[in-house]
């Protein structure tokens, strides 16, 4: 796959992990191709996901549960500028990782400093790994 460079090793190290049970949520893909379409990044969106299905990971789809949650979850202040922090795309993978239990896998600062606190949210720093 093209443009692997760009992503740390450490992560490629957590996603080949067979011992490792991983998900992507069908969010990410749906930003992913909504960069694609506006020209903000260039990536095969196909080959991406042809990628993660051939690493074994697992699609997890939005379903009602995560949207009713997304409805209640807090809008936190960003730390370092102290604006609303209301991207639905992070909002919506918190949102899946706390109603399914899962551990949230991210180098995304803005979800590290403002979202500590959230009851029932995990994580795992990509940068720390």
């Amino acid at each position: 796959m093209k443009n692997l460079e760009k992503i740390p090793q450490k992560t490629l190290e957590v996603l080949s992990d067979s011992n490792n049970k991983i998900y992507y949520s069908t969010a990410s893909i749906f930003e992913l191709a909504i960069k694609i379409s506006i020209g903000k990044i260039a990536v095969d969106l196909e080959e991406m996901v042809n990628y993660l299905n051939d690493k074994n990971l697992l699609e997890l789809s939005i379903k009602p549960k995560h949207l009713t949650y997304y409805t209640t979850l807090p809008i936190v202040k960003n730390s370092s500028n102290q604006k609303p922090h209301k991207d639905p795309f992070d909002r919506i993978l918190i949102s899946q990782s706390i109603q399914d239990d899962l551990l949230l896998c991210t180098d995304d600062s803005i979800i590290l400093t403002n979202y500590t606190k959230l009851s029932g949210l995990k994580f795992l720093d990509l940068n720390a790994v």
